[in-house]
């Protein structure tokens, strides 16, 4: 994945196990809503051998929202609008396939 440079930026569930946490890595502003920036290693069946970067944001009203990503190179605020802009256009499409009463949008590459 690293050599293709293919990058992703996804949601941590709550019950996510995580170990090796090195927090504030990357410290932010007091009055950022970037509330933990740093590393850790993901543990499922097998633990993960590569250190991936855990982003804390805290929203106002809402649940506190953790991602998950291998982008070293961006500032926390930058990973942030990029899953924003990808949870914009899953959106975008539930609207759509509601509107057309539709289950499977089908689409074709070329």
């Amino acid at each position: 994945m690293y050599r293709d440079e293919y990058f992703f930026v996804t949601r941590l569930k709550r019950n996510t196990l995580i170990t090796d946490i090195q927090e504030n890595v990357w410290p932010e502003d007091d009055d950022s809503p970037i509330k933990e920036d740093g590393l850790a290693r993901l543990v499922g069946r097998i633990e993960t051998i590569n250190f991936f970067r855990i982003i804390t944001i805290e929203r106002p009203g809402k649940d506190t929202l953790r991602l998950v990503t291998h982008r070293m190179d961006l500032v926390a605020e930058e990973i942030s609008e990029m899953y924003q802009s990808y949870w914009q256009v899953e959106l975008f499409f539930k609207h759509i396939k509601q509107s057309l009463k539709t289950k499977h949008l089908y689409t074709q590459s070329e």
